[in-house]
């Protein structure tokens, strides 16, 4: 079986990365799969962590791997937001505004010319309200196709 290798970091980062990000020793040595001796004898320096198990710690304290290995912990860290996680919502919401803008812009002249607003008053520019909630409703932009 081949012998891990083993991450060359500083213990006091290990110990500032556990406790800025308000982590306990037993869940900290539980998401990296091993126990709490075996966590303090890193955090004291005897030992070190593999590299397997040192990200899976930077997973588990929500810091990238590379700041386990600046020089002295940082004073002020405030981690960088990954928003590509929330790419699908960012995606939906940017379909959603376009789809508001057109029905905004859209020429007199459209197939779905503007008739009297409904009897209650909440058609938006002219428009019948099921057009609206239509092309609220499906998000595609079923009414781009019409304009």
């Amino acid at each position: 079986m081949a012998k891990s290798i083993k991450a060359l970091v500083k213990p006091e980062l290990l110990v500032w990365a556990r406790t800025s990000a308000n982590v306990g020793v037993e869940a900290a040595a539980k998401a990296a799969g091993v126990g709490v001796a075996v966590l303090e004898v890193w955090e004291a320096g005897t030992d070190a962590p593999s590299i397997a198990k040192l990200r899976k710690l930077a997973d588990k304290y929500k810091r990238p791997l590379s700041v386990f290995y600046l020089q002295k912990p940082p004073t002020d860290f405030q981690p960088i937001a990954d928003y590509r996680r929330h790419l699908p919502l960012l995606l939906a919401a940017t379909d959603a505004a376009r789809c508001r803008q057109a029905i905004c812009r859209a020429p007199p002249s459209s197939p779905h010319k503007r008739r009297p607003r409904s009897r209650s008053g909440s058609g938006v520019f002219g428009y019948h309200d099921d057009v609206v909630a239509n092309a609220y409703l499906w998000g595609s932009c079923a009414l781009l196709r019409h304009l």
